[in-house]
């Protein structure tokens, strides 16, 4: 972030405690009610002060636009997950690549949509799992809450990107990698047992998905990116 100019920090600065904000006011309730509601119910005050007070129409209107401004937000916040990504450029790995060895886990928290069976929700910073199969397939695994698990699953052949970059929430900025892939998880229903043994013919209708992957150090960060790369360079070899 120290890299961007000024007029950049505080506009990042200001979607990552809008993004914050909204979020937690979706997540907390008072007296039953979301505090969104609240905060929404509230932007609309002063649309209501003037129009008992007879304001005249460009009081009215300013607090009208308030009060959609304040509904947009909320509205467009939660669209984009509640997050915002912004990438740097990466010098691709050399040659000289040391993937992780089959079934060897890395801890990690992600971001994005994840599914299992017939059914994607979108998460943001939750706890997670990653590992490499031994046939090259990658699996994404999060645990939004205990005992209950959601996937993504890419490989060499679907792989799209891998970038750099940082993932702007609240007052924090995480670095990540943003992994794009077609996937066909989820609403096409693909079994598990065949993503997990590599079986081809997953689907035509797949769907580009991006996930945001945060590594707790920079030698797992490394890890698994290169390990991607080194499947991805090697299923296209065939």
């Amino acid at each position: 972030m120290q890299n961007f100019p000024l007029y950049k920090r505080f506009y990042y600065h200001y979607l990552g405690l809008v993004y914050g904000f909204t979020r937690w006011t979706n997540r907390r309730r008072l007296l039953g009610l979301r505090l969104s509601t609240l905060v929404k119910g509230l932007a609309f005050a002063p649309l209501l002060w003037v129009w008992r007070q007879d304001g005249g129409d460009w009081p009215l209107g300013l607090a009208l636009v308030l009060g959609l401004g304040v509904l947009w937000l909320y509205w467009r916040a939660r669209r984009v997950g509640y997050m915002k990504f912004v990438g740097e450029e990466t010098a691709v790995p050399s040659d000289n690549l040391e993937p992780l060895p089959p079934n060897q886990r890395i801890a990690l928290t992600a971001s994005g949509i994840f599914g299992v069976s017939n059914r994607e929700e979108r998460h943001l910073l939750v706890p997670a799992e990653a590992w490499r199969t031994p046939l090259g397939d990658h699996t994404v695994m999060i645990q939004p809450q205990p005992g209950r698990f959601l996937y993504q699953f890419f490989n060499g052949a679907t792989l799209q990107t891998v970038r750099r970059g940082c993932l702007i929430h609240g007052l924090t900025f995480h670095n990540v990698l943003a992994v794009a892939f077609l996937s066909s998880w989820g609403e096409e229903q693909v079994s598990l047992r065949g993503l997990y043994q590599g079986e081809d013919g997953i689907g035509q209708n797949r769907k580009r998905r991006t996930i945001y992957l945060c590594f707790d150090d920079a030698d797992a960060e490394r890890a698994f990116w290169h390990t991607i790369v080194y499947d991805a360079r090697e299923r296209r070899k065939t």
